[in-house]
């Protein structure tokens, strides 16, 4: 997947407005990723380190350290998994233009699924408004932060070491840039895709990382906003989400005698909001869960 990413960022149309440097951040043991880096090197200017501590906050508050010692105005962050589109520069150079006062600009990653895959809990495609809108439930698998975000004399923001292994600190590090008062703005034409590994389209493993999804939004929210204040929200929504739960399952069942398309739709549903109730819980009454404490490549 590394090999893939870099080969498209090798086809990335430049221009005059920019120079680009790669820094590629491996995890744990240094296991394969030097040796990717080097074969692709003659094609890009790149800077390989290894984050020895385990966890995904760690690589990228890593890849965040390595950003300040360059000279460079902005950082763009794509995942190892990820396609990154020719366009993808010249759509994001052109939003810089436009909105000058935006630290930060977010894009569509847009996931390839594979065939014939179980359709319980399947993602659905994210919405992708007009350039200029502002977004923060957004993804660190495709954005760009301006220097500010996270210099020391700035913002000085870090993802939070809360969600080292258990994933999560991108969408709380985009609501604390709401949070201050900062906007993120999306530029739909600075596309990403995703070809999803089989594995994780897998029912079981769908129900986990929904349930830890929830989990870490409830902890987002508990961190923001105090014990109190945010466990009271988070248990609001966890008996919400109870109830819909077990109302869209019943009414699910009923209409799935009459149309197995619509019932399964409404007990798809009824599986996010169980899956949510749990993960909202969880957030309240347990640490959170070690979805990276393993390196496995994806």
């Amino acid at each position: 997947m590394l090999r893939r990413v870099l080969e498209s960022c090798a086809k990335i149309t430049t221009g005059m407005r920019s120079e680009l440097q790669f820094l590629i951040i491996e995890n744990g043991p240094e296991k394969g990723a030097r040796e990717v880096v080097s074969g692709v090197e003659p094609q890009l200017n790149i800077l390989y380190f290894n984050e020895p501590n385990l966890g995904i906050v760690n690589a990228r508050n890593a890849g965040i350290d390595a950003f300040l010692d360059t000279d460079a105005d902005w950082m763009a962050t794509i995942d190892d998994d990820e396609i990154i589109s020719d366009g993808w520069l010249t759509s994001m150079l052109d939003a810089i233009d436009a909105y000058p006062q935006c630290n930060v600009f977010s894009g569509p990653q847009i996931r390839v699924l594979p065939e014939n895959i179980s359709q319980w809990l399947i993602s659905k495609p994210k919405p992708n408004p007009e350039t200029g809108t502002p977004v923060w439930n957004a993804s660190t698998a495709n954005a760009l932060f301006n220097r500010a975000v996270f210099a020391p004399d700035k913002m000085g923001l870090r993802f939070h070491p809360l969600f080292n292994l258990s994933g999560g600190s991108d969408t709380h590090l985009f609501f604390q840039l709401k949070d201050l008062g900062e906007d993120v703005l999306w530029v739909r034409d600075a596309e990403c895709f995703e070809p999803m590994v089989i594995e994780r389209t897998h029912f079981r493993v769908r129900v986990k990382r929904t349930i830890q999804s929830a989990q870490s939004w409830g902890k987002s929210i508990i961190l923001r906003s105090g014990k109190l204040r945010g466990g009271t929200v988070i248990l609001r929504y966890a008996l919400i989400c109870s109830v819909n739960f077990i109302s869209f399952g019943i009414c699910g069942g009923i209409v799935r005698i009459f149309s197995a398309k619509f019932g399964n739709a409404i007990l798809n549903k009824s599986l996010t909001f169980g899956c949510h109730a749990v993960g909202y819980f969880k957030a309240i009454l347990r640490p959170q869960g070690e979805l990276y404490a393993n390196i496995d490549g994806e």
